[in-house]
């Protein structure tokens, strides 16, 4: 019986721990890629402005995915636009283009599990030299969850 309790105050003990830990963690999320493209700004603008065309460069395709269902709903490159998908691996989400400046920007919604998880995210593109600098941001709130807070 006293292992039990011993067991059992660990667990306690560890549970507490990263409560508190929670409690110092950041809330708030905000990641950033960038790289440099040698080409015409509205090849790269076009290629991130319709969503159809993400199968070509995104990380979340087929390819990673082969039981992923992708569907997109109004005209494509256009603000209101939805790009939804549901597989195995990559799971449930949706995508809404919220805002676009041609050749400059794409800004959209984020949401995953039918909305359990949201961020919001923008592509940028800005001349640099005879590249153009692409930045590619995603910012979203985490809470108070620690096990949320470290994935």
């Amino acid at each position: 019986m006293k292992t039990f309790k011993k067991i059992g105050a660990w667990l306690g003990g560890i549970l507490l721990l990263l409560l508190l830990i929670s409690l110092f963690l950041p809330k708030t999320y905000h990641v950033i890629h960038t790289t440099s493209i040698k080409s015409d700004k509205m090849v790269i603008y076009n290629l991130v402005a319709n969503l159809n065309h993400w199968d070509l460069w995104a990380p979340w395709t087929k390819k990673t995915d082969s039981t992923a269902i992708f569907e997109l709903n109004g005209p494509d490159g256009t603000v209101g636009t939805k790009r939804s998908w549901n597989g195995k691996v990559i799971g449930n989400g949706e995508m809404t283009i919220t805002g676009l400046k041609p050749g400059e920007l794409l800004s959209y919604d984020l949401s995953f599990q039918q909305g359990k998880y949201n961020s919001k995210g923008s592509i940028i593109i800005e001349s640099s030299g005879d590249s153009f600098k692409v930045s590619w941001t995603d910012q979203g709130d985490l809470g108070y969850n620690p096990i949320v807070s470290a994935r």
